[in-house]
């Protein structure tokens, strides 16, 4: 964030917000949430001062599954166009507000 250019303040929070909205180039977000459906994994990406973070939280039996999806966004992350739409939407809800 402390690299983002002064006219585009902002830039790390829809890159946060929209990183995970994309989904996979497997998996779309609709698709990944059907095969993880019945895990409990809660998956979140940020983008801080002094970098970009995953953190995650699994029952201990699903921790492999919860790295295994990380990994996943490492190695295969998406853009879609729709999970940018969303990120926006729902920061100018979060601004309006």
């Amino acid at each position: 964030m402390a690299a983002e250019p002064p006219n585009q303040s902002g830039l790390g929070l829809i890159a946060g917000g929209s990183y995970l909205a994309g989904g996979l180039g497997r998996y779309d977000n609709v698709e990944l949430g059907r095969r993880l459906a019945g895990d409990t994994l809660t998956i979140n990406f940020s983008v801080e001062e002094d970098g970009c973070y995953f953190s995650g939280y699994a029952s201990p039996d699903k921790l492999e599954k919860l790295l295994q999806v990380v990994a996943a966004f490492f190695t295969d992350p998406a853009f879609r166009p729709e999970g940018f739409q969303a990120t926006v939407s729902r920061l100018q809800s979060y601004y309006a507000g």
